[in-house]
């Protein structure tokens, strides 16, 4: 029986006009497809190795042993990367569990009122758990029920990003992700609606992160994050936020 393939939880497939695609992990690495290959990849996590293999030698007319050759050289690919996965749902939802336990838990100490505190976890949540995971839990973590203020002022929001920017400015090892993550959950929970947006440029290939509050960027620059298509968005009563497939042509500046 043909195992049933799926992409990995961090992982979004973006589209390109010319039929090929681009795998972003959002650990920070990329991974390229040939137009062969995105049509390969969707037969692969619809109907598996063997439907994947059936469905490509009836469209191309070729032979069945060099499809089934490159189909499981795709597949070994991927799984070196950690970009699909056959895995048990079960694991998965046990390590969901743990995050959700682990990530409340720290939350809710004196680290929450600290910036310095919030991007150090942060990057300790995405090296143990992940993007999706840690975004999940965070969310879960935000105290629910505030009132946002009628008018969100230039000042406070002035101040919330030069918190961050400072508290960064003496983490050297903390980047783009951690930066938004931590001002995204520090105005969440004063109840000011604020999104997490991840957004891609293909020339040279990059992502970038930040944190929105209507048309106000923070913890970036606006004309650099201006620069940058957005591919996913995250608000505080939006569960899922990565898209399966998502067209970007955009270019700009490299993502750092």
């Amino acid at each position: 029986m043909s195992a049933h393939y799926k992409l990995a939880p961090d992982v979004i497939f973006i589209a390109a006009e010319d039929g090929s695609a681009r795998l972003l992990d959002l650990g920070g690495s990329f991974f390229a497809l040939s137009a062969t290959g995105v049509h390969m990849l969707h037969e692969l996590l619809d109907g598996g190795a063997d439907a994947a293999v059936r469905a490509i030698v009836g469209r191309f007319q070729v032979e069945s042993s060099q499809v089934e050759t490159d189909v499981q050289r795709l597949i070994a690919q991927l799984k070196e990367a950690r970009l699909i996965t056959s895995g048990a749902p079960s694991a998965w939802r046990l390590r969901q569990v743990l995050a959700d336990k682990i990530i409340a838990l720290a939350l809710r100490g004196p680290m929450k009122k600290s910036p310095s505190g919030l991007l150090i976890l942060a990057r300790l949540c995405f090296a143990a758990f992940g993007w999706s995971d840690t975004v999940r839990a965070w969310r879960k973590a935000i105290p629910r029920g505030g009132t946002c203020p009628t008018a969100v002022s230039q000042e406070y929001l002035d101040r919330i990003d030069a918190d961050i920017r400072d508290a960064c400015a003496r983490l050297p090892f903390v980047d783009c992700k951690e930066r938004a993550l931590s001002a995204w959950f520090m105005l969440c929970s004063h109840g000011i609606p604020a999104s997490l947006v991840i957004g891609i440029h293909w020339f040279p290939l990059g992502a970038h992160c930040w944190c929105e509050v209507a048309e106000r960027k923070l913890t970036d620059y606006e004309d650099r994050c201006g620069t940058y298509q957005q591919i996913a968005r995250y608000d505080l009563d939006i569960a899922q936020a990565l898209p399966e497939t998502v067209p970007a042509t955009a270019p700009g500046c490299e993502a750092r």
